[in-house]
């Protein structure tokens, strides 16, 4: 995918993408229009982080989509190079709420894109501390459960999957258990306290399922 590094220069576009992130969020961002812009065009300020302040914008509250749908819209729309685009895909992801106009085929396509790997600044770090091989568990509350289909985003953690499935102990759920190669990771975060690993889930080996009761 090529991208166009000379965006920001084009303030009528940028004006759209932010009255249609306003629309499709349903919000009343924090900042004006001009001010979204101004934060994007800031010269004195490197780009990525102004992506992230851009992003902000629009995390007013619960129920807000609106940075999701930005992120959406700089990748079809071709907008930044492949190193923006990835520090943008990671502040949207470790601010995420469950995806709601983004595809499993889309992120699919997304983290094929970004640089590789993904982390955060908590996971620099810690990065290189990583075995070659190592487990990872992802819970999951659906039935039936599509091991080859559940998600991207898994953890090292397994009390947390435990959690997550469960509802914080409140139902019944299901625990995935898997071998995972360094090299085939897309991402470490840390920054959400949940020691995630962000991988294809068909680059899980040796996957095992149980079902997982309440504490």
């Amino acid at each position: 995918m090529a991208f166009s590094v000379e965006w920001t220069k084009d303030i009528k576009t940028l004006s759209e993408i932010y009255e249609d992130c306003c629309r499709v969020g349903g919000i009343k961002p924090h900042f004006s229009k001009n001010d979204f812009v101004r934060r994007l065009t800031d010269e004195n300020e490197e780009l990525r982080a102004r992506l992230g302040r851009a992003v902000h914008v629009f995390d007013t509250g619960i129920g807000n989509y609106g940075s999701e749908h930005f992120l959406k819209l700089c990748f079809e729309r071709n907008y930044l190079d492949r190193k923006l685009f990835s520090g943008l895909y990671l502040t949207v992801h470790t601010n995420a709420r469950p995806y709601r106009y983004l595809t499993k085929q889309m992120i699919t396509d997304m983290l094929k894109t970004i640089e590789t790997p993904l982390l955060c600044d908590e996971a620099k770090t810690k990065y290189p501390e990583l075995p070659s091989e190592f487990r990872v568990y992802r819970g999951m509350r659906e039935r039936p459960v599509d091991l080859d289909g559940c998600g991207y985003c898994w953890s090292l953690d397994e009390r947390i999957t435990h959690n997550f499935a469960t509802g914080d102990d409140k139902i019944h759920g299901f625990l995935i258990t898997g071998q995972v190669i360094k090299v085939d990771i897309f991402g470490y975060i840390l920054c959400r306290r949940e020691n995630e690993i962000v991988i294809d889930p068909r680059k899980v080996s040796k996957k095992t399922i149980a079902e997982v009761k309440p504490l």
